[in-house]
C-alpha cells in the first residue's frame, strides 16, 4: 500500500462550516473517483486552521523566533501534521482541525 502526503492551502475558510463543507466535498469526490476506477481509497486529513486575525501574513518564520504579525509556516505545517496523526489514531478517513497556536513551537520530532 502506497502512502502519499499532500499539503493543501485552502483560502476563505474563516468559518468552521465552510471548512467542513469543503472537506466534505473533497471526501465525496475522492470516494466517487476511486469507485469509478475500482479502487477503495481512503484519506485522513490534518488541518491547521489560521484564524482571520492571525492570517494576515504567512511566512517561513524568522531566525529570532519573533512571528508577531505573521504565521510561522513551518509551525503551521507541524500542527497540521499532529492533527493528521490524531486523525489516523482515532478517526481514520475523516479530519481533525487544530487552530493555529502561535504559542506552541513545532515539536522537534515533526519535520515540516
Amino acid at each position: 500500500m502506497a502512502v502519499t502526503n499532500f499539503l493543501a492551502l485552502i483560502r476563505n475558510t474563516a468559518s468552521e462550516q465552510v471548512l467542513e463543507t469543503t472537506l466534505g466535498m473533497f471526501f465525496q469526490q475522492l470516494a466517487r473517483t476511486s469507485e469509478q476506477h475500482g479502487q477503495d481509497v481512503h484519506c485522513s486529513v490534518g488541518v491547521c486552521r489560521i484564524a482571520a486575525a492571525d492570517g494576515a501574513s504567512l511566512g517561513t518564520g524568522r531566525a529570532d523566533g519573533d512571528a508577531i504579525g505573521s504565521v510561522d509556516f513551518d509551525q503551521c505545517v507541524a500542527q497540521a501534521d499532529l492533527a493528521l496523526y490524531e486523525t489516523k489514531r482515532f478517526n481514520k478517513g475523516t479530519f481533525t482541525v487544530y487552530n493555529y497556536d502561535r504559542s506552541q513551537p513545532a515539536p522537534a520530532n515533526i519535520r515540516a
